[in-house]
């Protein structure tokens, strides 16, 4: 006679479920003294196609140095040349949850571009990945349209040229612009794609990295718009040496 073995359901129960992986996509257009509309910078820091040096990525303020020095974030991998708009592509995780980081510079001529593929991420449903590899072990990572939050960080763009911006349906996707006045000029173009509009500001500012951490730190800790806006708030007026700037993130 065959035995029966019964083995107790709050066995399975109680194993642990792999965490699903999350994603931050970031686009970062170049600060450019040529290219864009802006008050003129040092030529160093304003060469939109020197990343290394760049205000908005490798200066000390720049989003790489930042993150690099970030007590939250892992440095993963740096690639450069990734298309003829995308001059680096790097890639950071978070050290105590799997929770990643791209990070794309766009050529400062190319704001238009880097704009438009910031709307198409937001619009679209496509299950893109691209390859990582942390400890020896290769990872499939979510990015692009497939990520969880989009954050554009540079000049705004819409304040000098037009697009055609998409319709999508209504997603979980987070949007974040850090960009001069960008709730006036990309909120309704946010709203359509069918993103959740997390971040964006009221004035003139500066998209540095400290911004761009605190916002990434509130979405890594699951924090609703209202946390997020706060961190952001809090973090720029420490180091533009401000007593508040609640008024820029609303």
């Amino acid at each position: 006679m065959k035995k029966l073995i019964f083995i107790p359901l709050f066995l399975f129960l109680t194993l642990p479920l792999k965490a699903q992986i999350k994603t931050a996509h970031i686009i970062v257009a170049l600060c450019d003294n040529v290219y864009q509309n802006i008050a003129p910078v040092p030529a160093k820091l304003g060469n939109g196609s020197n990343p290394e040096q760049n205000l908005y990525w490798g200066a000390m303020y720049g989003v790489k140095t930042h993150l690099k020095k970030s007590p939250e974030w892992s440095f993963v991998s740096e690639e450069k040349d990734i298309s003829p708009d995308i001059l680096r592509r790097i890639i950071f995780k978070h050290k105590d949850k799997d929770y990643w980081v791209i990070l794309d510079a766009y050529k400062g001529k190319e704001i238009k571009t880097a704009t438009k593929d910031f709307f198409n991420y937001l619009s679209k449903v496509q299950k893109n990945s691209l390859e990582a590899v942390l400890d020896n072990q290769k990872q499939n990572i979510p990015f692009g349209s497939a990520s969880d939050i989009i954050i554009y960080a540079g000049h705004n763009g819409l304040m000098d040229f037009t697009i055609n911006t998409p319709e999508g349906k209504k997603s979980s996707k987070k949007a974040v612009v850090l960009a001069c006045q960008s709730k006036k000029y990309l909120n309704d173009a946010i709203l359509k794609t069918g993103a959740e509009s997390y971040v964006t500001t009221n004035g003139n500012m500066a998209p540095e990295g400290y911004v761009i951490e605190a916002v990434l730190n509130s979405w890594a800790g699951g924090k609703d718009s209202a946390k997020a806006r706060k961190a952001a708030a809090q973090a720029y007026a420490k180091y533009q040496k401000v007593k508040s700037a609640d008024y820029l993130f609303r």
